[in-house]
């Protein structure tokens, strides 16, 4: 392990420690309260990281806060889940939590993603491809006015306006008080 120890400012410092292949194991930093946040990295055989923990130390409350992320991946070393844990004194009796899964990733078997979930239900996007691999639309049911509970859509090329081979109009659709459409022309 080696490390630097940079002094950037009167008020910020921070460490950093590698590994013998050079990847970042450790970063260890003043914060505002003066409190120490370390933040530590454990990798897998072939460099993708496992998990990651990171502890922020209030100085001025005493209080310390953890956060474990944890990476799963699948045969081909996607990242397939994320899930996290807390441990704070003000949540839980200070009890470190269960793993919550924080987001899901599923994908095809061109290794592209078909869709993203936030949290359990939270957030859901769906990807839909063309036979050449590029990003159709994300959420079609969205643009379309037909999904209740996604807040984002774009689809490319739409009804009269696809040409064959490039791309004519990309849609963008927002979840907010006012229906918004947003239309970019692309001119081969």
């Amino acid at each position: 392990m080696n490390g630097t120890w940079q002094n950037t400012s009167p008020a910020a410092y921070m460490s950093n420690l590698y590994d013998q292949k050079g990847r970042l194991v450790q970063v260890q930093s003043k914060n505002i309260t003066w409190g120490s946040d370390i933040a530590t990295t454990l990798y897998c055989f072939n460099g993708s990281v496992a998990a990651q923990v990171l502890v922020q130390n209030n100085a001025v409350s005493g209080h310390s806060t953890e956060i474990l992320t944890r990476q799963n991946y699948d045969d081909l070393w996607q990242v397939t889940q994320i899930d996290k844990k807390l441990k704070h004194p003000q949540v839980n009796g200070g009890v470190i939590g269960a793993l919550n899964t924080f987001s899901q990733i599923k994908y095809d078997a061109l290794r592209q993603a078909t869709k993203k979930t936030l949290g359990n239900t939270l957030a859901v996007n769906d990807y839909q491809y063309s036979i050449r691999g590029w990003l159709l639309n994300i959420n079609k049911d969205f643009v379309s006015g037909t999904a209740t509970n996604k807040f984002f859509g774009m689809e490319l090329g739409s009804g009269k306006h696809k040409f064959i081979g490039t791309a004519a109009v990309l849609f963008f659709t927002g979840k907010s008080e006012l229906p918004e459409r947003y239309c970019t022309l692309f001119v081969p």
